[in-house]
C-alpha cells in the first residue's frame, strides 16, 4: 500500500494517521498529497513528513515520534525516505481520564459534533504555567455539557503533561471556576498566581 517515489519520499496512502511532530504546521491547501510534500519542502529543511486530507488541508511535520488519528482513513501520509517503518500509534499521557471521557462521549444519544469542529491553537505560545492556566481559562476548559467533568480531567492533565514535556513545567492546573488565585509548581517551586 505504499511506494517510494524517485524524489526521496515514500507515500504511505491512507489508514495510517499522521506523524506527531511538534511542527505540525497547516501550511495551505494543495491539490494532492504530492503537492503537499512539495510546499512543505520548499517551506522546512527539516521535513520529515506531510499529511494531506481530501479537503486540500496540508500538513508539515519534523518528525515521526508516534501515529496519531490512525483510524481515520481521509489522510494521506507521505514520509521522507528516511523512515523506513511507521512508528507506533501515539500513547495518550493521560489514559484514564481520555477513557473516562470517551466512555461518557459513548454513553450519550446524541451529542453536538460541533462542538469538536474548533479551530487550532496555532498562536497559543506559552512560557509559563501562568500562560497555560489563562488559556485554560479563555474556554478551553469548556467540554459537552454532557460529559464536562470527565471532559475537563482529561484537559486538566493533558496540558500538564504538554507543559512539562514542551516547556519542562510542573503546573498543577485546573478547569474550576474559582480563578482568583492558584497555586503552581515550577521546577519546585510554589508560585501564586493571581489572575
Amino acid at each position: 500500500d505504499y511506494y517510494t517515489n524517485d524524489g526521496g519520499y515514500t507515500y504511505w496512502g491512507t489508514g495510517n494517521g499522521w506523524c506527531s511532530s511538534d511542527l505540525d504546521e497547516l501550511i495551505g491547501s494543495t491539490s494532492d498529497a504530492s503537492a503537499c510534500w512539495t510546499m512543505c519542502e520548499n517551506t522546512y529543511a527539516d521535513l520529515v513528513a506531510i499529511d494531506w486530507t481530501p479537503d486540500g488541508e496540508c500538513w508539515c511535520q519534523d518528525d515521526c515520534q508516534c501515529m496519531e488519528d490512525t483510524d481515520n482513513d481521509d489522510i494521506h501520509l507521505i514520509t521522507g525516505s528516511s523512515i523506513a517503518t511507521l512508528p507506533n500509534e501515539c500513547v495518550s499521557a493521560c489514559p484514564a481520564e481520555e477513557a473516562a471521557f470517551q466512555d461518557c462521549l459513548s454513553k450519550q444519544q446524541s451529542l453536538d459534533d460541533d462542538f469538536f469542529a474548533g479551530g487550532d491553537d496555532d498562536d497559543f505560545s506559552p512560557n509559563t504555567c501562568d500562560d497555560v492556566q489563562q488559556h485554560l481559562s479563555n474556554g478551553e476548559c469548556e467540554g459537552p455539557a454532557v460529559c464536562q467533568t470527565e471532559y475537563q480531567a482529561w484537559v486538566e492533565c493533558h496540558y500538564e503533561d504538554m507543559a512539562q514535556s514542551f516547556l519542562g513545567l510542573t503546573c498543577d492546573l485546573s478547569c474550576s471556576g474559582n480563578l482568583g488565585s492558584d497555586y503552581y509548581t515550577n521546577d519546585g517551586v510554589g508560585v501564586v498566581v493571581v489572575c
